[in-house]
């Protein structure tokens, strides 16, 4: 496994040698977006969200607030949500998707990178969605390894 003490120290102005630290632990880099950078674990089952600055960390807050506030079931809009845990007050760690349909640049450089599979939510051979899949910011949705569909970045939909 991974030394999770050690890569989830930080401070907002290390960005490049924590990039490569976390590489040199075995994380596998997916993606970043305004606030965040995604990482895969070495085992696979988890994605680390590290936040890049103060949003960040409250975005990964909001994720992990709703995801305790529903446990499992679909919050009163039909939303899923992915489990996941906050680390230390800052850094996201939740289960990931092996299938997924987001629409973000983040996304399609996570199916890129050759670690997960899926399509682009609105290209002509991607399933049928449930509408509450609308509700979630560019469609960012996937499924579990058992088979149930999830938003895994949702932060903003909260």
């Amino acid at each position: 496994m991974f030394d999770i003490e050690r890569i989830v120290s930080f401070r907002f102005g290390d960005a490049q040698p924590l990039h490569e630290e976390r590489l040199r632990q075995g994380l596998t880099y997916l993606g970043g977006g305004r606030h965040r950078r995604t990482y895969l674990s070495p085992n696979k089952r988890y994605v680390l969200k590290f936040p890049r600055n103060t949003d960040g960390v409250i975005v990964n807050t909001m994720e992990a607030r709703a995801w305790k506030r529903c446990f499992n079931q679909p919050d009163g809009n039909g939303q899923c949500y992915a489990p996941c845990r906050l680390i230390k007050g800052t850094v996201l760690m939740m289960r990931t998707v092996v299938e997924l349909f987001g629409r973000t640049d983040g996304c399609d450089s996570a199916r890129g990178s050759g670690e997960l599979d899926g399509t682009d939510a609105h290209d002509d051979d991607a399933p049928e969605l449930p509408d509450w899949c609308d509700q979630i910011d560019s469609t960012q949705v996937g499924y579990l390894a058992n088979g149930r569909l999830v938003a895994y970045d949702y932060g903003s939909s909260c």
